[in-house]
């Protein structure tokens, strides 16, 4: 039979000490990160070929190159060398510098060309971002299938066009969030599609713990700073009076609370925006309470600084916060 391959590797998640990756491969049964002696637990491979080692052990804020080893179902091994690229989480509390990159909305892979993509992707990791945040519509699924195959083809198709974009999630940890169109239909709230929708994006991408089965929101300490991650999708109701949920809401303001000296909410939807709201709509002046509530509680009550990372609107901008009357706090949006 042929030799096993790793066909897709994607790096995220970090720890001070351990970095976890969702590899697709063929012909395996388990397979095992490994980083010179030290190697993770031998995490199973899924019916669809997907798996989600961890491994723990490595130097905190420090680059490691991990090798996958893959083991088929007789036992044989096949080391795959160099596959993924990442580094570690630095020591919580300690004055780190570091930089990271945010990118949102992959467009249709009919609509653009392999150059201009392979460009951007390409210059993105020239940088060396330790941190690479996708603000959502990544890919452009559109998908309102009841099916997690169908939701998880769509992100493999993305996958497979683009190995500027190949190289960049699996030589950079990457923090992945959805939008609209890669979590259902365009302007999507929770529908049919969300149950299956949620398993694949679990299943393709590599995530830190998250504190709800029923949503992706999550928040990591890297250095002195909270990144906190929220879902805008999920718990969305239709009638507009909450975007985020009870729960994920209380959970958020409690984030804003903690000693850390700098947040960053990293969130799919643009928040300076003055645009009249609209019933049934989906962006935040379309929870315009919840949105001035959030804003007031930030200027009021949260501890340090404040800054938000967004998406969606397909162009590059950024406010220090004079332009914000919700909150007051800067807002960077990252480009398509």
């Amino acid at each position: 039979p042929p030799a096993p391959t790793v066909t897709y590797a994607i790096m995220g998640a970090p720890t001070t000490d351990g970095l976890k990756a969702s590899v697709k491969v063929a012909g395996a049964q388990s397979v095992r990160l490994r980083s010179g002696s030290n190697h993770s637990p031998a995490a199973t491979v899924d019916s669809d070929g997907w798996a989600q080692p961890a491994i723990t052990g490595l130097p905190a804020f420090t680059t490691a190159t991990l090798d996958v080893e893959i083991t088929e179902a007789d036992g044989h091994t096949t080391l795959v060398t160099g596959a993924l690229t990442g580094k570690t989480a630095p020591v919580e509390g300690v004055p780190t510098s570091f930089k990271f990159a945010a990118v949102s909305c992959f467009e249709d892979t009919t609509s653009i060309t392999t150059v201009s993509n392979a460009g951007s992707f390409t210059r993105m990791k020239a940088r060396n971002p330790d941190l690479v945040f996708l603000t959502g519509d990544m890919p452009y699924g559109d998908n309102s299938s009841t099916l997690q195959a169908a939701h998880r083809v769509d992100t493999e198709t993305m996958l497979a066009y683009s190995p500027a974009l190949r190289a960049l999630l699996s030589g950079a940890v990457v923090v992945p969030q959805q939008s609209d169109h890669d979590f259902g239909p365009n302007n999507s709230f929770p529908g049919a599609q969300t149950p299956g929708n949620r398993a694949a994006y679990r299943q393709v991408w590599p995530m830190h713990s998250l504190p709800s089965s029923s949503g992706q929101y999550r928040a990591f300490t890297y250095g002195r700073v909270r990144f906190i991650v929220t879902d805008t999708r999920s718990f969305a109701a239709p009638d507009g009076s909450t975007r985020l949920g009870a729960t994920q809401k209380a959970w958020f303001k409690t984030e804003l609370q903690r000693s850390e000296p700098v947040k960053i909410w990293v969130q799919e939807a643009i928040w300076i925006d003055d645009n009249p709201g609209e019933p049934g709509g989906d962006k935040w002046q379309d929870f315009a309470a919840e949105k001035a509530e959030l804003g007031a509680f930030i200027a009021s009550s949260a501890v340090g600084q404040v800054v938000t990372v967004t998406g969606d609107q397909h162009a590059l901008a950024a406010d220090d916060g004079t332009n914000n009357p919700w909150g007051g706090f800067p807002s960077f949006c990252a480009a398509p």
